[in-house]
């Protein structure tokens, strides 16, 4: 994203992502990790960022724990999750628009709290 707002003309104020499954689930991932880049993201059944990460290992860590519902997180433990994707950072984060059922995924592992409400 970096390359195309500076090398392509993209306007930094109009990069979205936008996902289902496991498209959804690299969404939230890329809201967590790079809120200076993305200014909004629609997620359409996907887990939350870092839900497959395992507690006190690096994000890239892997775990079926979270998508199984045995890991059940309040949504200030998910928010940090998501401010450890992008330590120290304090600018806005990105808006969210979240679509998803419950068959699969607990909706108490969906939404965080603000500002992703």
């Amino acid at each position: 994203m970096r390359y195309a707002i500076q090398n392509w003309g993209v306007d930094a104020n109009r990069v979205f992502a936008i996902g289902t499954s496991s498209g959804a689930m690299m969404t939230n991932l890329l809201a967590g990790a790079y809120p200076d880049l993305f200014k909004a993201g629609i997620v359409d059944s996907g887990v939350p960022c870092g839900c497959f990460s395992l507690p006190g290992q690096p994000q890239d860590s892997w775990n079926s724990q979270c998508s199984q519902g045995q890991l059940v997180l309040t949504g200030q433990q998910w928010a940090q999750r998501v401010y450890d994707a992008y330590p120290g950072y304090t600018g806005d984060r990105p808006k969210m628009q979240v679509w998803h059922g419950t068959a699969y995924v607990l909706p108490s592992n969906l939404f965080l709290p603000p500002p992703y409400e």
